[in-house]
């Protein structure tokens, strides 16, 4: 009977709109964003250990066809995947990257329901800090704190990469620039 009255009710307000107002919409969190699933967050690391594992077609497999990647010193550039891909790998060449392990992890899933002033977006972001630690070929090690926000689709695939590091502090000398727009 409860469903008979809540369909009735849909029908004759919302549906046919006879006269009756809809209620409000429900107030938005002070700041217009809630915690997301927690799914983005596991998401976002493991896109980032795969980036940083240079396996870079498991990486792939978590990007959208087409990602917005914006590094500290450079503008935000929309690129195809696989170019993105491979300016990672020739990132990782120039500066003699053997491997990079970012351990350390704190990630925030937020859905925001106005545009983020990291992204300029709405939608779900993953917020991560974390510590990268650089081995190079030539023996030396250099870590460094990281700032990174994610952006998913509506496909859970992320199409906006934004990489915000902290300040270099002394044990960051040494560690490769980021990569650049290619």
């Amino acid at each position: 009977m409860l469903t008979l009255l809540r369909w009735s009710t849909l029908l004759a307000c919302g549906g046919l709109r006879l006269g009756c107002t809809p209620d409000p919409p429900a107030p938005l969190t002070p700041a217009g964003y809630e915690r997301a699933s927690s799914e983005y967050a596991v998401l976002a690391q493991k896109a980032l250990a795969y980036q940083a594992d240079f396996d870079t077609l498991a990486w792939a497999e978590l990007l959208a066809e087409r990602v917005t990647w914006q590094t500290p010193d450079a503008a935000p550039a929309r690129l195809a995947r696989h170019r993105l891909v491979g300016a990672w790998n020739g990132w990782r060449q120039a500066h003699g990257v053997r491997r990079l392990h970012l351990h350390g992890f704190t990630n925030l899933a937020l859905l925001a329901y106005q545009p983020l002033a990291l992204s300029g977006r709405r939608g779900v972001h993953v917020l991560t800090y974390c510590t990268a630690t650089a081995e190079l070929t030539d023996g030396r090690r250099a870590a460094r704190r990281l700032s990174l926000c994610c952006h998913f689709d509506a496909a859970k695939r992320i199409d906006g990469l934004w990489l915000y590091s902290a300040p270099p502090t002394p044990e960051a000398r040494g560690f490769p620039d980021q990569p650049g727009v290619p």
